[in-house]
């Protein structure tokens, strides 16, 4: 009885360190891969950046007091309980005259 007991508490522990390996090793690559997609996201948000400005002719001030209205509107409306993929340019529209 007892021998049984030790050999399925042994299996226990090896099942566990091994998942514990396993979970790490996820977890490393994920932590990878958000590195990567920040990564990108950052390069792309530079670019759309460049380009709006280069494209609209705004100044940085506009562009940044643009930017500081659309995030106290979508701040508003989450604090309404509006899911932010739901928020449309409809109401951000009024924001930016």
């Amino acid at each position: 009885m007892i021998a049984i007991a030790i050999r399925t508490h042994a299996r226990a522990v090896t099942n566990l360190c091994q998942f514990e390996r396993e979970t790490n090793r996820q977890i490393s690559k994920l932590g990878a891969e958000i590195g990567s997609l920040l990564f990108r996201h950052r390069i792309y948000k530079l670019m759309t950046e460049h380009y709006a400005l280069t494209a609209l002719r705004l100044d940085l001030a506009t562009l940044i007091l643009h930017r500081d209205r659309v995030v106290q509107h979508v701040l508003f409306q989450k604090g309404r309980g509006v899911p932010i993929s739901e928020i449309g340019l409809g109401g951000v529209g009024s924001e930016l005259l």
